[in-house]
């Protein structure tokens, strides 16, 4: 169900906050945090912390080193590239995806 509501465009996952729906209620619940400040990730080597566990997994791979790939876009940021090849896809279309691709 969840893929192919990747395709219909359905969000059933209404915010109550705002405008914001959501595909899957995970997806909700990681927005909400937007609107209650929540933080629930903590870093262990120093004292950052952030509401998505992406962000922290970015973060703790600064202390080592590792390299981070970057939607050129939006500046969201991955360890992973193909993470970000994903998210230049889903959230600003096959056009961009096609310049990506040329490079």
């Amino acid at each position: 169900v969840r893929h192919s509501r990747k395709h219909t465009g359905e969000r059933p996952f209404p915010c109550p906050r705002c405008e914001y729906r959501a595909l899957q209620h995970s997806d909700l619940t990681r927005h909400f945090r937007t609107h209650t400040g929540e933080k629930p990730y903590s870093c262990r080597l120093c004292d950052y912390k952030t509401a998505q566990a992406g962000d922290l997994t970015v973060h703790t791979k600064r202390h080592v080193g590792s390299e981070i790939y970057e939607c050129f876009v939006c500046g969201f940021k991955s360890i992973q590239k193909s993470y970000v090849t994903k998210h230049i896809n889903q959230m600003h279309g096959q056009d961009l995806m096609s310049h990506v691709n040329k490079q």
